[in-house]
């Protein structure tokens, strides 16, 4: 993705907007294929529902205490790697949270949550620049067709997660593909 996602989106705006729309794509069908498996997640950490509520928070905590990582990140690597390896970053650390469950570690699931979510705020902040700059490029607004792609994304991602599921695919083997597909569709 950085050939088209770095910065040249007036010089390449189709190539650009592709990358762009990829990246919403991917930050929605990471997380969601995982959460089409929560139910699951919940039996192998034999939690109750209220703890089991705040494992997953985690993953809004750690967007929330990644406040200014964004920034940060964007300024130090750039947009366009900011928003290709915050989606390894989501992806490794949506495996960990998958390891977790399996080894039945609430903490761990916790810690890869919360670890996603700050990675998510980078993919978030980076994306949205970027397609911003593509919109600049052509001179129309694109922002939602991009936003579009989160949401197809997402759909995917849950579907996958839901298939992987019903044919009884372990979560370990199912989070590790999905994300290993959506870390290097963000390459």
């Amino acid at each position: 993705m950085t050939g088209a996602f770095d910065g040249t989106a007036a010089r390449y705006p189709r190539r650009s907007r592709i990358a762009a729309t990829l990246a919403f794509a991917t930050n929605g069908a990471l997380p969601a294929s995982l959460l089409a498996r929560y139910a699951e997640v919940k039996e192998l950490l034999g939690v109750d529902a209220a703890f089991f509520g705040l494992v997953v928070a985690g993953y809004s905590l750690g967007g929330m205490v990644a406040l200014h990582l964004p920034g940060v990140v964007s300024r130090w690597i750039g947009v366009p790697r900011s928003a290709g390896l915050g989606t390894v970053w989501i992806g490794l650390a949506l495996i960990l949270a998958a390891w977790g469950a399996t080894a039945g570690s609430p903490w761990v699931v916790l810690m890869g949550l919360a670890l996603a979510g700050a990675g998510d705020a980078v993919v978030d902040v980076a994306q949205n620049s970027q397609g911003i700059r593509v919109q600049e490029a052509y001179g129309r607004s694109l922002l939602n067709s991009m936003h579009a792609g989160w949401s197809i994304g997402a759909a995917a991602g849950g579907a996958v997660g839901t298939l992987a599921a019903v044919a009884g695919l372990p979560l370990m083997i199912h989070m590790s593909i999905w994300a290993g597909l959506c870390m290097a569709s963000s390459c």
